[in-house]
């Protein structure tokens, strides 16, 4: 079988799957990005309304008090959603630096960092 020539820069190409294999080893997480009009808010919507968890804007967000804490936490912006969000924001260079420090992804197997689904962002 003949490999697919990749037009991505190599840094981002090493660390791509081919998302028709399964990953059920615990240290992949999917990242989906966001283009706006394309069906990306439903697509969390309903990945909200199946119970995961996602990284994206709303976790930040001050209106639920979580933004300000040191800790990575996983928790429920809405009662009536079983979906979680941990409280980063990685849908601006600020957030994902703030995500960072906070150890967002530096070890996903660490069983005290919350387990996240999908990373969304625009």
């Amino acid at each position: 079988k003949k490999k697919a020539v990749s037009l991505l820069p190599k840094e981002i190409d090493a660390n791509l799957m081919d998302v028709t294999n399964p990953f059920s080893d615990g240290s992949s997480t999917a990242f989906f990005w966001h283009v706006p009009k394309c069906g990306g808010t439903t697509l969390q919507r309903l990945y909200w309304c199946m119970g995961f968890t996602l990284a994206n804007e709303v976790g930040a967000n001050p209106k639920f008090g979580y933004n300000e804490r040191d800790d990575l936490i996983a928790f429920r912006p809405w009662d009536n959603n079983p979906g979680q969000v941990v409280n980063v924001d990685v849908s601006s260079h600020e957030g994902i630096m703030n995500a960072k420090k906070k150890g967002f992804l530096v070890n996903s197997l660490d069983p005290s960092h919350p387990h996240v689904d999908l990373i969304s962002t625009t």
